[in-house]
């Protein structure tokens, strides 16, 4: 898969796009009551999973979350993701590096779908002396790796804590914190959880990818006016600086685009990217128009820091 990399990164030798005229520009909003409000992946760099799993609960219509951490731990087990992590100077037992969504989401199909009540992607919940806390991700993620580090190096027989799931209880997550790395204790955690509430997908669905090119617009008309929700990857830093116009391998983010509408102002074709920060609008760069951590960008800003398409296709769309 090392192929995409080149392909997403080799520099574009056409400067110029084709504009979306007014006309053709309607005002679209594909957005429903399975998508939700706004979910926050924190500092973990799980923005591909988040969208894929935003991307699943629409178009196969369900009424709950999907895990975006069973996705992204599903990932981590893939070459390429060890290979993005060497790459980005990362460590291999992590499971919060960024990730490719086409890729994770024709390896979750396959394997089948946990709901996000099941095995939560923002908070988890913390069991210290029998009190339950409800703990953000990256702090959960941060305190397992040091819980990990200092069994390896003590070999306690009690744990001073441990994190509660469906199936896991205090003597199982002693068990599997003791695996021989933290990838490896992730890849277990999420069989354990997800163990008897895996659902298969019954309509025939992939993950299809289309490089940026001159007429990527006329793709992301057909995607969005098929009905689909389409994802995004794309440098992480236009949403901070609309003037931004690199595309860097260590800033890759994904998002999901979810409307679309004319803005005669800037005389543009605008599209409302989903992000996976939370609700707040404090993060973006005001020239943007936010709607509770959702972004209207222009076509001029968007193709200069797009990287690629990602989209489900099925023939029961």
């Amino acid at each position: 898969m090392r192929w995409i990399l080149l392909l997403i990164f080799y520099p574009a030798l056409v400067l110029g796009f084709s504009k979306t005229t007014e006309t053709s520009c309607s005002s679209l909003d594909l957005r429903n009551s399975n998508l939700g409000d706004v979910r926050d992946q924190g500092k973990i760099s799980w923005c591909y999973a988040f969208a894929g799993a935003d991307m699943l609960a629409y178009a196969l219509n369900l009424n709950r979350p999907i895990s975006a951490a069973d996705i992204a731990i599903s990932y981590n087990n893939t070459g390429l993701a060890r290979f993005m992590s060497f790459l980005l100077g990362g460590k291999d037992d992590l499971p919060y590096q960024t990730g490719f969504n086409k890729i994770a989401l024709n390896r979750i199909i396959k394997e089948g779908l946990c709901s996000e009540d099941i095995f939560p992607s923002e908070k988890w919940i913390k069991v210290v002396d029998g009190k339950e806390i409800e703990v953000p991700m990256p702090q959960a993620m941060s305190e397992i790796y040091h819980l990990f580090s200092f069994i390896k190096k003590f070999s306690p027989t009690h744990l001073p804590f441990y994190y509660r799931f469906k199936n896991v209880d205090e003597e199982k997550f002693s068990q599997l914190i003791r695996q021989k790395n933290l990838r490896k204790f992730y890849s277990q955690l999420r069989l354990e959880v997800c163990q008897s509430d895996k659902f298969a997908i019954s309509s025939k669905i992939s993950a299809k990818m289309i490089f940026r090119h001159k007429f990527i617009f006329n793709d992301v008309a057909r995607i969005l006016e098929s009905g689909n929700l389409l994802g995004i990857d794309y440098d992480a830093n236009l949403l901070s600086d609309h003037l931004n116009s690199k595309r860097s391998i260590k800033d890759l983010h994904t998002s999901i685009l979810v409307a679309r509408r004319w803005n005669l102002d800037r005389a543009q074709c605008e599209y409302l990217i989903r992000n996976s920060h939370g609700p707040s609008c404090e993060k973006y760069d005001p020239y943007f128009s936010c709607e509770k951590g959702q972004i209207w960008v222009g076509e001029s800003e968007l193709y200069k820091n797009l990287t690629s398409l990602v989209f489900l296709d099925s023939n029961s769309f």
